[in-house]
């Protein structure tokens, strides 16, 4: 529906949490092009994130940390590295 509805060429999906919502785009869209975007433990922390259990161990907070196969990887920890 929301894709019948894309009055746009490029849609920008900025929360995607599991597998399944990539395979969704993969299946339904063209061209996907995956981006990652992620920080160590020690600059979340440095930044104010507590680890929360039952919230950050959640499938929804970390259902892609083993998907390997993103386009794009961005390191945000210093904003000095950018991996394609």
């Amino acid at each position: 529906k929301v894709l019948a509805a894309a009055s746009r060429p490029i849609l920008i999906i900025s929360d995607a949490r599991r597998p399944g919502d990539i395979a969704f785009f993969k299946d339904n869209v063209p061209k996907v092009v995956t981006v990652r975007v992620e920080a160590s433990q020690e600059t979340r922390k440095a930044r104010g994130w507590v680890f929360s259990t039952g919230v950050d161990d959640a499938e929804s907070e970390c259902g892609l940390d083993a998907y390997g196969k993103w386009d794009i990887i961005i390191k945000n920890d210093d904003g000095a590295d950018l991996h394609e």
